[in-house]
């Protein structure tokens, strides 16, 4: 279940799940639009209701069409922002898949073979960029010994806007190669609907000779 925060208070916070109730909860540091996955509740005391007045009938509908009206904007904003809007798979054997919004936040992360699953398992991936993401996956497959000298990694990229694709498949594996600079030296390959492009590592500099 996920949650979008509509509210702040010093000790509390209220948020918006997605079946559409408004829970108050405790206020983990959170910011207003801020989305979720648990939370604390907060439970209220029941409150028994005054004698003696009555709240007029034409306010109370009033205020209930403005909650649903808040509510169903505030449902379909929570899930359009969880949709993927692109895909990069990432393949060392393990393999892995890596959803992204639009902001290239990964909103989902799973395992494609045995490998991947390990890999993935217990990698809290949540809010985080996806070059943030794909740098830490690498890491851990060269803790867990599936990455090595010389070694390749495939990134394939799918998505609808094929301006996305374009630019991810640029962007990533230039960013992922200068990450591994100093760590590893692999090949790097890049597959989009355009074709297969490999990101072979650049020889070392050689020190010219020294001339007497």
């Amino acid at each position: 279940m996920r949650y979008m925060v509509v509210e702040c208070h010093l000790s509390y916070a209220v948020v918006l799940s997605e079946d559409g109730r408004f829970l108050k909860v405790a206020n983990l540091h959170y910011e207003i639009g801020q989305v979720v996955s648990h939370v604390v509740e907060m439970r209220q005391p029941e409150r028994q209701p005054e004698s003696g007045r009555r709240v007029p009938v034409r306010w109370i509908t009033s205020m209930a069409a403005a909650a649903a009206c808040l509510t169903l904007v505030a449902v379909a904003a929570l899930r359009v922002g969880s949709l993927p809007y692109g895909t990069i798979y990432m393949e060392i054997n393990p393999d892995v898949r890596i959803d992204v919004d639009r902001k290239d936040r990964v909103v989902g992360l799973e395992g494609m073979n045995c490998d991947g699953e390990a890999l993935v398992e217990d990698y809290s991936y949540r809010r985080k960029d996806l070059e943030l993401v794909v740098d830490e996956l690498v890491d851990r497959a060269i803790g867990m010994d599936y990455l090595h000298e010389g070694g390749e990694i495939t990134l394939s990229f799918d998505g609808d806007d094929s301006q996305w694709v374009e630019s991810r498949s640029e962007a990533l594996p230039e960013q992922l190669a200068e990450y591994l600079d100093q760590k590893l030296t692999v090949t790097i390959t890049v597959k989009n609907n355009t074709g297969v492009t490999a990101y072979l590592p650049e020889p070392a500099a050689q020190a010219p000779p020294e001339t007497q």
